[in-house]
């Protein structure tokens, strides 16, 4: 080979490499550029989820203020509707008190806790048995493999009431 073709074939090889080490700068710059993004998505996806825990929480104390006042009046002299008031009070807290445990859920991930009235509406209502749990696996299973979220839910409340029935009439 002659020099110049020697020349040749190295300035090929040069943009070859040169090409390609571009190639590969553009996809690391994009690859930064969508990480950038989904960073940008979930900080922001956190921050209204925050949001949302706080004014629930908001909507808590108010509730109770007003649960609070409520009693003051009864113990004041009030009458049935003062009554009224302070049980409408006292659930609106209660709701807004689980919406706000349901939304610290989603947001951290973790499992909420039953309240002691979930509990025990779930203990009292219906049959019992190993049908009745089969039954409810059923659902459960139908409503997964078909990808529906609120029937999903729903099943799962249905298996963990007929679970916790079963076992308290053990």
């Amino acid at each position: 080979m002659t020099e110049r073709e020697l020349r040749s074939v190295a300035v090929e090889r040069v943009e070859v490499v040169v090409a390609d080490a571009e190639a590969r700068v553009r996809a690391s710059e994009d690859q930064a550029e969508a990480a950038l993004r989904e960073v940008y998505d979930a900080r922001r996806e956190a921050r209204a989820a925050a949001a949302r825990a706080a004014e629930a929480e908001a909507r808590a104390r108010a509730a109770e203020r007003l649960g609070a006042a409520a009693r003051a009046e009864l113990a004041a002299g009030g009458t049935g509707a003062a009554w009224a008031a302070a049980h409408a009070a006292e659930e609106r807290a209660g709701a807004a008190e689980r919406r706000s445990r349901e939304l610290g859920a989603l947001v951290c991930g973790e499992q909420r806790q039953l309240t002691a009235g979930e509990l025990a509406a779930l203990r009292t209502s219906g049959p019992s048995g190993p049908a009745v749990l089969a039954a409810a696996l059923k659902q459960l299973a139908k409503a997964r493999a078909s990808g529906d979220r609120t029937g999903l839910a729903a099943a799962l409340g249905e298996l963990a009431s007929a679970a916790i029935r079963w076992r308290d009439r053990l």
